[in-house]
């Protein structure tokens, strides 16, 4: 019976989540009010909320997690070939007698934007916001027939 050999991914997500570790480690250690100055982990959890872009023949589509949230919790913004997702959650307060034993989950404002080529029409984007997931789909622009011109020489 042949012993499984593990996986180079798995290793490798192995290797990299220490190197998570001990910087996380490090920049709680040198900057200590940094998660609280901001409201989110940036360092380890990245930019948020997390984004998908995909290019598709006729569309650029954006695809945003944001958990726990709800259509009203988000602004969307496209100017001058700008488009940036926004938004908040608030913080759910316990009662009185409640006191948190475990605080994990974070309440706070957001803001992602993203620099678009000019070849999207922005004037017939459409945005659904379903089960956490905002979807935003910009369609390109129709290309613009090039005529010719004949230029006489003076």
């Amino acid at each position: 019976m042949k012993t499984p050999v593990p996986s180079l991914l798995s290793s490798r997500d192995h290797f990299v989540d220490s190197f998570d570790k001990l910087f996380d480690r490090i920049i709680q250690t040198n900057f200590p009010t940094l998660t609280s100055e901001f409201g989110v982990d940036v360092i380890s959890k990245g930019a948020y909320p997390r984004v998908n872009v995909i290019a598709y023949p006729d569309r650029v589509e954006f695809t945003a997690e944001l958990a726990g949230m709800t259509k009203e919790d988000v602004n969307i913004e496209l100017k001058d070939n700008c488009l940036t997702i926004s938004g908040h959650t608030k913080a759910d307060q316990p009662s009185e007698e409640a006191i948190y034993i475990l605080r994990e989950l974070k309440r706070s404002k957001f803001s992602r934007s993203f620099t678009l080529h000019e070849n999207l029409d922005a004037e017939n984007t459409k945005a659904s916001f379903e089960n956490g997931v905002l979807s935003i789909k910009i369609p390109y622009v129709s290309p613009k027939e090039r005529q010719s011109k004949v230029i006489e020489i003076n």
